[in-house]
């Protein structure tokens, strides 16, 4: 039994034949929308598990009748998005439009932004403005909107089963949801430093240089794109650190273990980290592989997985095997292999809200079979919850979204586990590596 998600940034741009500015007549963006509605009921094992079907009808037929002759994409992202994400389904959800941007056109706000999820505090992380706002600086408004008031809105445009998620998707799209949602290009910033309030007015910059600007910071500060998974050894602390970010590649990956572990009896390494705060998740098989090197015991990451394939699955993949209907399917504990890497020291794994998917199951098959210690943040994915995506684009707008068709069951949990994987020791994601080589440390 396996699980195969794409990586969620997939969902959040896209390109396509359609142009943003492109003006759209009502009756397309009606087909648009009836087409979503039936392809994700479609394809779906249960799309009105959380949000009920009648509320669902009424809110649909009420984003339809908002439609009107020469909207735009935009137009139709900001009216049919919010509907979308009331179905709580982080796997069910819609493109944010931006690849349909002209990106000479300057709408985008020029921050990165910290969240503090329990006060509703933002603040600048990165300022790519001419104005000279501080890292650090909490801003209070935006446009005369509190952040409070913002952050709220623009929750309601990201998918996800709960607000840990959600809030991690709103961070990721900060630069582009004022201009999404509230059509903003021109900004009035009032923000706070110390005991010093200041209010500030700034234009917004093209897509193509908050791109550019990005791509340089990551190389002058020397954090250029990662492999999906990289091993460091903290020779100092006896201690190696798999940075783990897609669960991406399965053959690769399988060679990274045997010349990691291989490494790691070697040097006779005592201690070992499994950093999954950045990994939004991919094909469960890779955890599969690594579990053969550090589980005790015969393990499974499903103990029940439900796939409905319906017609409109079977288009898309074209699948000419899989039999139509609601199929179950019982996991059964995967036998350990002969290894003689196998992992006998001290393991950690290091979690955040940004776990997602694969790496979310892979962090609680890793909690149930006592294989270490979790630390770091609760998951942004649900121990059980519905996933893998099927990916499709609307014929109208060119819009993508993708659905969920199977709902997974972490082994030994049943459907009141609606929630993301607990850690052991709860800390800050950002602070989680530091406080494990401090557990560490103690325990020489």
């Amino acid at each position: 039994m396996k699980k195969i998600s794409y990586s969620l940034i997939l969902f959040f741009l896209f390109i396509s034949g359609v142009t943003a500015q492109k003006k759209l007549g009502k009756e397309q963006l009606v087909a648009d929308a009836d087409t979503l509605h039936t392809r994700m009921y479609d394809i779906h094992p249960n799309l009105f598990a959380v949000f009920p079907q009648t509320e669902f009808e009424e809110d649909m037929a009420k984003a339809k009748s908002q439609f009107r002759d020469s909207m735009t994409v935009v137009d139709f992202y900001r009216i049919i998005n919010p509907l979308v994400v009331k179905l709580e389904d982080g796997h069910t959800s819609v493109s944010v439009p931006a690849g349909l941007i002209d990106k000479n056109k300057k709408i985008v706000f020029p921050f990165e932004v910290d969240i503090d999820k329990k006060k509703y505090d933002v603040t600048v992380k990165n300022n790519y403005s001419e104005k000279d706002i501080p890292a650090g600086a909490k801003v209070l408004s935006i446009n005369g909107r509190s952040t409070r008031d913002i952050l709220n809105k623009f929750l309601t445009y990201a998918s996800g089963e709960n607000n840990l998620f959600k809030f991690e998707r709103v961070k990721w799209n900060f630069h582009l949801f004022p201009y999404m949602i509230y059509g903003d290009s021109v900004f009035s910033i009032t923000y706070q430093t110390g005991d010093e309030k200041k209010t500030v007015s700034l234009n917004g910059i093209t897509l193509g240089q908050y791109n550019e600007i990005t791509a340089k910071n990551k190389k002058e500060e020397k954090k250029e794109v990662k492999e999906d998974f990289v091993l460091t050894v903290d020779n100092e602390n006896n201690t190696a650190i798999i940075d783990f970010r897609s669960f991406s590649d399965h053959d690769k990956f399988v060679a990274f273990l045997d010349s990691t572990f291989t490494l790691i009896k070697k040097q006779d390494i005592k201690n070992l980290i499994i950093d999954l705060r950045e990994n939004g998740g991919g094909n469960s098989r890779l955890g599969d592989e690594l579990f053969q090197y550090i589980s005790p015991v015969p393990f499974q990451q499903f103990g029940k997985m439900e796939m409905k394939v319906s017609p409109t699955l079977k288009r898309i993949f074209n699948d000419t095997i899989r039999t139509l209907g609601i199929s179950t399917y019982e996991g059964e504990l995967e036998d350990l292999r002969e290894n003689d890497k196998r992992f006998s020291g001290n393991c950690y794994l290091l979690s955040s809200n940004h776990t997602f998917s694969s790496a979310a199951d892979f962090t609680w098959t890793f909690h149930y079979f006592k294989m270490g210690k979790v630390v770091g943040e609760e998951t942004g994915g649900l121990i059980v919850c519905y996933g893998d995506v099927a990916s499709s684009k609307l014929p109208n707008t060119g819009m993508r979204f993708g659905t969920s068709w199977k709902k997974f069951y972490g082994y030994g949990a049943d459907d009141s586990y609606t929630h993301g994987v607990k850690p052991d020791y709860e800390v800050p994601a950002d602070k989680a590596l530091d406080y494990t080589i401090r557990l560490i440390k103690s325990q020489k």
